[in-house]
């Protein structure tokens, strides 16, 4: 085996840069699953494996939790690695039909198998910086792999994660979306399609706003009617643009730094267009708002963010709905509609009640689109007993596993010079076999100098 390879193995096996990875995968290999509590788990980052000189790579999203991390190997201990075994054998690409531990001797031919992420997260839902970490990772590893002609992605987040790495790297031109059973053409050193580009950036940029605003006043109400169209100009390319999953919303579509901080330019030509419309009351107390609008580009940007989906010609439909009938209710909502209409990527719910000294807030969130989407619904409850006092109770479930995240109870005691709370948190775990983590802690902050926080404690 190449010596490079062997130290970047090794270097993936000690690696630690991401906290609560190391912390979930030691808590795994010590609390075990009930039919693999007498074997002694791997515990660490599982590193890739196969052949160097593979044409085909196999990727999927992190190892499982008793499968990979307990064998040590990817796709390795688990029903689908089971699946995923037989098939390569029944296709002459592995040595045998089933893979139970790294020494087994199973022997890959023309192939490569490893993960986006080398340690499986909690829930198996990896955070973008754990993501972000461990992609050097794999970018080495697909630097190793000379004769590489194909990889399968099983799943989005491996898919993206992937493609991020090529966008990166290639001038690539054509829309690139995940479906299943869907196939695209690589990039490669000799294709024409793609090419390496050197890139070169200044500022400047020039935006021009027009609105049209109706009134219409009632006896208790006046409602207004205002259509917009903002149109941005850029002779340079796209430069500083640092934030790359940020969302277009109705707050910041018509700014002219949309994608980052101050310094941020968005290359190109871009027209966007919306409406609002807005009723108040005669004391100029909003009562209900509701906005649309899409941004139109003279031609596609693959630079410019997919989660933005301003790399298109034209953008997701983003709208917004603030309902507030009273100060004792708020109804937030917000999505993005698809540029072809067929589907939303995105729902934001939130709602607000207050009643005397008690408020409830509910949010429920539904993303389909993007790199560690989330779908869930959240729950918070608070009972002021005073302006000092308060307790509060907050629980969220995830609506993809139909599980329970966490709860947490908090009681809090704020004045002018200090702030104390004792909390109570449950979290649990996508794994049933795996018990709840269970702490209680208290904090106290004293304005404006510092704070002192007590352990966690684990029960």
């Amino acid at each position: 085996m190449n010596i490079k390879f062997k130290k970047l193995n090794k270097t993936i096996v000690n690696c630690k840069k991401c906290p609560r990875l190391t912390n979930f995968i030691k808590k795994i290999s010590i609390e075990k699953r009930k039919q693999n509590i007498d074997e002694k788990y791997w515990g660490k980052p599982v590193t890739g494996f196969g052949d160097l000189s593979a044409k085909l790579m196999i990727i999927g999203l992190a190892p499982a939790a008793h499968g990979g991390t307990r064998t040590g190997r990817a796709f390795t201990g688990d029903k689908s690695g089971d699946v995923l075994f037989k098939s390569l054998h029944s296709a002459n690409i592995s040595n045998q039909n089933f893979s139970k531990n790294m020494n087994d001797g199973l022997k890959l031919k023309s192939s490569y198998i490893t993960n986006i992420l080398k340690c499986v997260p909690p829930g198996d839902k990896p955070m973008k910086s754990e993501l972000l970490s461990c992609s050097n990772y794999f970018e080495k590893e697909l630097d190793y792999l000379k004769n590489l002609k194909v990889i399968v992605a099983l799943g989005k987040v491996a898919f993206d994660n992937c493609l991020k790495i090529y966008k990166k790297r290639f001038n690539v031109s054509k829309k690139i979306t995940f479906k299943h059973n869907k196939k695209y053409l690589l990039p490669d050193k000799n294709s024409n399609e793609f090419t390496n580009t050197f890139r070169s950036q200044n500022f400047g940029s020039l935006l021009y706003d027009i609105s049209f605003p109706m009134k219409k006043e009632g006896n208790n109400y006046d409602s207004f009617l205002s259509g917009k169209a903002s149109f941005m100009y850029s002779p340079n390319k796209n430069k500083n643009i640092k934030n790359l999953d940020r969302k277009i919303n109705i707050k910041n579509v018509f700014s002219q730094n949309r994608l980052g901080l101050s310094d941020s330019v968005e290359g190109g030509q871009s027209l966007t267009l919306g409406g609002e419309y807005k009723i108040t009351d005669k004391k100029n107390n909003s009562i209900l708002t509701a906005g649309l609008a899409s941004v139109l580009r003279d031609k596609r940007d693959e630079k410019l963010p997919i989660n933005s989906t301003l790399n298109n010609k034209s953008s997701d439909l983003i709208g917004s709905l603030n309902f507030t009938p009273n100060k004792n209710l708020n109804i937030d909502y917000s999505f993005s509609l698809d540029n072809d209409f067929s589907s939303t990527n995105y729902n934001l719910i939130k709602t607000n009640l207050t009643i005397n000294k008690f408020v409830t807030t509910f949010e429920f969130l539904q993303e389909d689109d993007e790199v560690g989407s989330e779908n869930y619904y959240s729950n918070e409850m608070a009972f002021m007993f005073n302006e000092s006092n308060s307790l509060k109770y907050r629980t969220r479930r995830n609506k993809k596993t139909d599980l329970t995240e966490y709860y947490n109870l908090i009681y809090e005691y704020k004045n002018d010079c200090l702030t104390a709370a004792i909390q109570y948190n449950k979290d649990y775990y996508s794994d049933k076999d795996l018990k709840p983590n269970e702490e209680i802690f208290f904090s106290i902050s004293i304005v404006p100098f510092s704070s002192i926080n007590s352990p966690s404690k684990r029960k």
